[in-house]
């Protein structure tokens, strides 16, 4: 098993499921690099993508409604996904975050309809993913909820 097999076999996406469920999913996916400061998805602009990172780290980031910089709500590494709002979407959907390459980044690439007949060929182990996917997704909200709150209260006391 290759370095990258063997980190998205460990992800929390697919850690524990069966070796060829990862290695279809990895035969699915394209390698696309970006170069530090390449933005992979904007804040607001439609998506239909999902990547694991397999090395380099980005940052996920958020403008404020008044116009103020948000900042940084998520910084991810090798082995980390992003897009996963739009697993749970038809076709596209909005990106709720800037995701800016803070190194040079490579990562695993499948557009969202890849993703879908990849799950729908395997239903049990569909549920698994879409379910960590699910997880992994709520504690990001709940995270970028707390850094947001925390951007926006700093001087409130």
């Amino acid at each position: 098993m290759s370095d990258v097999s063997e980190l998205l076999q460990n992800s929390a996406l697919f850690q524990g499921l069966p070796e060829e469920v990862v290695l279809r999913f990895l035969e699915a996916s394209e390698t696309q690099s970006f170069k530090a400061e390449e933005v992979l998805a904007a804040e607001g602009t439609p998506v239909a993508t999902v990547y694991m990172l397999t090395k380099g780290t980005v940052n996920a980031g958020s403008q404020l409604v008044n116009g103020d910089h948000g900042g940084s709500v998520l910084s991810a590494e090798a082995g980390s996904f992003m897009g996963l709002l739009s697993i749970f979407t038809e076709g596209e959907c909005i990106s709720p975050v800037s995701v800016v390459a803070s190194t040079d980044v490579e990562a695993l690439v499948w557009s969202t309809e890849q993703w879908h007949a990849l799950c729908e060929a395997d239903p049990a182990s569909g549920y698994k993913i879409a379910l960590a996917a699910g997880q992994t997704f709520a504690r990001r909200t709940q995270e970028w909820h707390i850094a947001v709150l925390n951007q926006v209260a700093w001087g409130l006391e």
